[in-house]
């Protein structure tokens, strides 16, 4: 038996409680990917990207790794969103714990390639140095214990590393300052680990920490901030509030009070939105709603707006196409502007594209 099987300390009981139900349908829908910028930065700062050396691989979630790949665990894996990155860069073998049997089937779904077992941080069910590298995406505050910390440590070869990840709100945005005062009163009521608290600061800079990991010349030498840019809306801001566990926990009259305390607020701004097989939801400037559902380039006059509009050409390639999931709101509002195709990351230069008159459509 792993030596970690009799350590468990338990899940958090908001855990238990917010990572389910409404909860996990916020989760799945709100919480964003991560910067790829980001990931590479892991991989590299991990020796990830070469062959060897690698551990035996000998572990409950499989059989042993092909030559030269390195094996690498998600810890507290939650829905695959952070797996299902690494996933797609086909560089290791992966293998997935989460302690939520929702998330676990969630992830089932969504990483159907990669295995997973029901497992809390303080007690892994693999053995002695069975990985190369362990990330940990948006969940390290939950278990920034010695007793997890020691486990991570004892299924890590000796050489791994640790990646840990977190998405943050950006907080300079005065609407979505607004959203950060509402909701988190409430981890700090409840007493819930929560990176906005700093709950993982004290462990990283503590002296069993070092014991464990070098963190020289300081844990925060050892951390790098990336930007991205991700399209939210006000429903979009409420999901991924909602996405808190703390949050999905409350009383369902409360969290539908701060819902609407939320509603009124006004959203400032546009951002890039990506209306490629979606249905999305944007705010103006002024706080209207528009309602875009596209599916795919071949259905791209799909697309219906709730307000009055103009849909944007392209003229690239000298043909008009409907540029995908592209538009421009008039009056004095910003321009609203998605992305051209699944692929592109940036957003179409507006001196190369022409808006010909066209039939308003509204919903019927």
């Amino acid at each position: 038996m792993p030596n970690g099987a009799a350590a468990a300390v338990g899940v958090h009981p908001i855990a238990k409680l917010g990572f389910g139900g409404a909860g996990l349908s916020a989760y799945e829908a709100a919480r964003p990917s991560y910067p790829p910028e980001s990931i590479a930065h892991c991989i590299d700062a991990l020796g990830l990207r070469r062959p060897g050396p690698v551990c035996d691989g000998n572990s409950p979630a499989g059989g042993p790794p092909a030559a030269g790949r390195p094996r690498v665990l998600d810890l507290a894996a939650g829905t695959g969103k952070l797996t299902a990155q690494l996933a797609a860069l086909d560089l290791f073998d992966l293998s997935a714990a989460e302690p939520s049997a929702g998330m676990c089937d969630a992830f089932s779904r969504a990483c159907p390639g990669v295995p997973v077992v029901a497992a809390e941080a303080a007690a892994l069910p693999f053995e002695d140095a069975a990985f190369d590298a362990v990330f940990v995406g948006q969940a390290f505050h939950w278990f920034a214990t010695p007793e997890a910390c020691r486990e991570l440590r004892r299924v890590l070869r000796p050489g791994g590393g640790l990646a840990l990840l977190w998405n943050l709100e950006d907080a300079g945005q005065p609407w979505m300052r607004d959203f950060l005062d509402i909701f988190q009163p409430y981890a700090r009521r409840a007493g819930v680990p929560n990176y906005g608290l700093g709950t993982h600061t004290a462990a990283l800079a503590s002296p069993w920490f070092a014991e464990l990991f070098d963190v020289s010349p300081s844990p925060s030498a050892c951390s790098k901030l990336f930007r991205s840019r991700q399209p939210l809306t006000r429903e979009g801001a409420w999901l991924r509030v909602l996405s808190n566990s703390f949050v999905a926990s409350l009383p369902e009259a409360e969290r539908e009070g701060e819902a609407g305390a939320m509603g009124d607020k006004p959203t400032q701004g546009t951002g890039l939105v990506n209306m490629v097989d979606s249905v999305v939801t944007v705010i103006t400037n002024d706080g209207r709603h528009i309602v875009g559902i596209l599916r795919g380039y071949d259905q791209a006059t799909n697309l219906i707006l709730e307000d009055s509009h103009e849909r944007v050409y392209s003229t690239k390639a000298g043909v008009d196409v409907l540029a995908l999931g592209l538009y421009v709101i008039r009056g004095d509002n910003i321009a609203v502007v998605g992305q051209v195709d699944e692929e592109a990351d940036a957003q179409l230069d507006l001196g190369s594209i022409r808006a010909p008159p066209l039939k308003a459509v509204t919903h019927g």
